[in-house]
């Protein structure tokens, strides 16, 4: 690197059992160059089952991550994806950043969700989600409940 110019330092983070380890730094220099290079960027903010991480690192990641402009994260349902043995982020960590921060979705995937009636114009999710395109599966699960 030339001299004078900045780069990201590493991170460091101390977790709730005292140890430090430079986890982030990776992910955070991907993140912040990706607008300097004009190429959308994204990451999965995720561990393996055996790895000394836990929902708190993840949590900072996704935060610094989402902050630094990173265009995209990944989710699964319920943060567990059980066919690669991992944790990783859920749907409402993804909301989470986006509240937090100010941030609004892709406009065709902001679309999709006002057509299926589950944001209102705002891109704020409703309370109750309008039947659309999914009223029959709400229908489903209510009868399921009745019975």
């Amino acid at each position: 690197m030339a001299q004078g110019t900045t780069e990201p330092k590493n991170i460091i983070h101390a977790n709730r059992s005292g140890r430090n380890a430079s986890r982030f730094g990776a992910s955070f220099r991907l993140a912040t160059r990706s607008p300097m290079l004009g190429v959308p960027m994204g990451c999965d903010v995720c561990y393996t089952n055996h790895a000394e991480a836990d929902q708190d690192d993840m949590d900072t990641l996704l935060t610094l991550l989402s902050a630094a402009g990173v265009t995209f994260v990944i989710a699964v349902p319920g943060a567990d994806d059980v066919m690669l043995n991992y944790q990783s982020l859920a749907f409402h960590d993804v909301l989470y950043a986006r509240q937090t921060l100010g941030r609004r979705c892709a406009p065709e995937f902001e679309d999709w969700l006002q057509r299926m009636g589950l944001t209102d114009r705002d891109g704020r999710l409703l309370e109750t989600p309008a039947s659309g395109a999914i009223g029959p599966a709400i229908a489903l699960i209510e009868r399921m409940k009745a019975s």
